[in-house]
């Protein structure tokens, strides 16, 4: 691993995975693929993509891999964490302005039956590790907006942040996944829970 960039929350490294097992990757989810949605629900335009979940305990090397360097990423047992989701994006797809922590009462809005129940599976995201899969599309950058900084998709490359800090959400990790411009981008998402993640 490569250190790229270090913050209190946010850390970038490359060489995480090697280019085979990111093909590999890709191979085994694309044709598995289905309609993104955003905590059960599709919102026209807001996120355009295809995902599918792959279980913690699949039998695959890969999986294993990316379960272990999320654990010593976080520090969080495997057992916080949610299946890995493969996600694709295709031209011209992208996921708006959006965190990934699911109490929203902090901005205002109340919470749904939806996501009350997602916060019962663990409580909330407290980290999210990303893998690049790909980097043979043009853009399709990752885009965090209050400190403007655009982590630009790298095969193998591993990005991680702090949905919470000292207990509080931190509304840095506010981010976006900018739109393809040419090409398909295919990224792996583990989403850490704060507490034992109930499947």
């Amino acid at each position: 691993m490569e250190l790229v960039l270090k913050s209190d929350w946010l850390y970038v490294m490359d060489n995480v995975l090697t280019p085979e097992e990111c093909k590999e990757m890709i191979e085994y989810s694309d044709n598995l693929m289905e309609e993104s949605t955003t905590v059960g629900k599709i919102i026209d335009g807001y996120r355009t993509s295809s995902n599918t979940y792959i279980p913690n305990n699949t039998d695959l090397p890969l999986i294993k891999k990316m379960n272990m360097v999320t654990e010593i990423l976080t520090e969080l047992p495997i057992d916080n964490q949610e299946s890995v989701c493969i996600v694709r994006y295709e031209e011209g797809e992208e996921y708006k302005v959006h965190q990934d922590y699911l109490d929203h009462t902090v901005s205002g809005r109340k919470n749904d039956d939806e996501t009350k129940n997602e916060l019962k599976r663990g409580g909330d995201r407290a980290y999210t590790v990303m893998f690049y899969l790909n980097d043979d599309m043009e853009e399709g950058g990752t885009f965090f907006t209050s400190p403007g900084i655009e982590i630009r998709p790298k095969t193998g490359r591993c990005v991680v942040w702090k949905n919470y800090i000292d207990g509080k959400v931190n509304t840095r990790s506010s981010h976006a996944g900018l739109p393809v411009k040419k090409g398909l981008k295919y990224i792996a998402v583990k989403w850490v829970r704060i507490n034992k993640f109930v499947e």
